[in-house]
């Protein structure tokens, strides 16, 4: 089945100009300062990946090491290796952070009740949040007037009722006689990404290779895909080896696939989602940082949701649980968050998105923008299935001392809204 369609607000992604100048943002006339352009790269179109690997952890794997001296000619320290590498960069005492959220077979079709199935008649939706009862926030591929009934295609005795659509097409909807997730469980999809354009594989395959090995928490319509490169031997390794492997947890929505339509970065409206930090998780990433020990957050899921994390909280550890739109670039107030980590594992992401930003703030612009580079020409694959980066900081191995988080983690009530 084709997955074309719901592509409204997609980026393009094929772009056919230069790659951007690796100039310091810092050096950029204000007014380009904050502008999408600058994180703009050619991404030829046959190095997104298409296709999970059978192996995960046979991926590839860049290792983007801001603390090694480079030569005068380079940019940063750029090491090819494979991902089942990654435990070699480890210690005991190391915490390594995952989102372990589970992408639900959230995509199902419908048509109109008592109509023929149609082209006319017929929507694409796709569940994006269980409200409780019988109530989903979903989006729905052409607008539908409210208490409009819809007979969901492959469960004749399953219909839902909208109650309110939009003009970008979110609806709240509610299942006439469940709750809904018996009738997602039998005729869902799983939602796969705009830019994958196949699926080829039954759903059973694509929902197992389309979540982490770890995945719990049934939250999220896209999954956190710099963890798809872990096998539960490469966990039991990290963990024989002392690593505290420790789980938070992201409910990540179709928002992550939201362009940047503004000129100015700081006028772009972030997504938000809902997040969860156990206290254990905090206090551990403080024992670490207090005993140099190096804290690596597995994707820009598990990142945001460490730095969403108010200072009072990393001070007197409890159970974070928020709806955060935090959103991290360079020169922005929330730059300093980072701070929570001393490493990234990451996917390659699309050229002018907010990912793109988030990763130039933990490497640095010029080391982000050189490894794009050098990916390209190496043919790394891209985006979701696609191979992994590791981000060394420059605090790596040195660990900042939990008493110096005042100067990234300060009141984050202008990007977050407790729960």
């Amino acid at each position: 089945m084709n997955n074309s369609r719901m592509e409204t607000g997609i980026p393009d992604i094929f772009s056919n100009s230069d790659t951007v100048t690796a100039k310091g943002l810092d050096m950029a006339p204000a007014e380009e300062q904050f502008s999408a352009a600058h994180y703009r790269y050619d991404l030829p179109q046959e190095l997104i990946a298409q296709e999970p690997l059978p192996d995960r952890a046979s991926a590839r794997c860049l290792i983007v090491d801001t603390t090694a001296t480079i030569k005068p000619n380079e940019v940063v320290s750029l090491t090819d290796k494979h991902f089942s590498d990654i435990c070699d960069y480890f210690n005991a005492g190391d915490v390594l952070v995952l989102n372990n959220t589970k992408v639900i077979p959230a995509r199902a079709f419908a048509h109109k009740k008592g109509m023929t199935p149609n082209e006319e008649n017929s929507v694409e939706i796709l569940f994006v949040q269980y409200q409780g009862g019988s109530t989903w926030k979903a989006m729905i591929s052409k607008p539908v007037a409210a208490e409009t009934v819809l007979v969901l295609n492959g469960a004749a005795d399953a219909e839902v009722t909208i109650k309110s659509c939009d003009e970008e097409g979110e609806v709240f909807l509610d299942f006439n006689s469940s709750t809904g997730w018996d009738v997602l469980d039998k005729i869902g999809e799983t939602p796969l990404p705009p830019y994958i354009q196949g699926r080829g594989h039954s759903e059973e395959y694509i929902s197992e290779m389309y979540n982490t090995v770890y995945a719990k928490e049934r939250t999220s319509c896209a999954a956190p895909t710099a963890g798809l490169h872990f096998t539960p031997e490469l966990l039991d390794e990290l963990k024989k080896r002392g690593v505290k492997v420790r789980e938070v947890t992201l409910d990540v929505g179709l928002g992550t696939f939201k362009p940047v339509v503004v000129k100015d970065l700081r006028n772009h409206a972030m997504h938000t989602e809902h997040c969860f930090c156990p206290a254990d998780v905090i206090k551990d990433i403080n024992e670490a940082h207090q005993t140099h020990h190096n804290v690596v957050a597995v994707g820009t899921t598990s990142l945001r949701t460490l730095a969403s994390i108010p200072e009072e909280v990393w001070k007197n550890p409890t159970d974070f649980s928020t709806d955060t739109n935090i959103f991290i670039y360079p020169g922005s107030e929330t730059a300093k968050r980072v701070g929570c980590i001393d490493g990234l594992i990451t996917n390659f992401h699309a050229p002018e998105t907010t990912l793109m930003m988030l990763v130039s703030v933990v490497a640095g612009y010029e080391p982000i923008m050189a490894a794009y580079k050098h990916a390209v020409q190496k043919k790394y694959r891209f985006m979701s299935f696609g191979d992994g980066m590791l981000i060394k900081r420059t605090s790596w191995n040195n660990g900042a001392s939990c008493n110096n988080r005042a100067s990234w983690s300060n009141d984050v009530d202008a990007e977050t809204e407790e729960a």
